[in-house]
């Protein structure tokens, strides 16, 4: 059609302004994300040891049988 056809089309610095800010947001939800999980794992490591505890009275109060664990991980939390 004509004209120059040797022009190059790049994304510019808008182009790199906006991967810059989706690479922060990614590395603040990521951040995020992991303070939860470890709060999450400490809070189950506290409960444990209440439930062995509240488990072993309650054995002998009266025989109850003892809860499935779920290695999954259920929505009941």
């Amino acid at each position: 059609m004509g004209g120059n056809e040797s022009v190059e089309v790049t994304a510019g610095i808008w182009g790199f302004l906006v991967l810059f800010g989706l690479a922060l947001a990614c590395w603040f939800l990521f951040r995020s994300m992991n303070a939860h999980l470890r709060k999450m794992t400490f809070q189950q490591r506290e409960q444990v040891p209440e439930n062995t505890r509240t488990a072993g009275a309650r054995s002998e109060e009266s025989p109850v049988p003892p809860e499935d664990d779920d290695p999954i991980g259920s929505a009941r939390h």
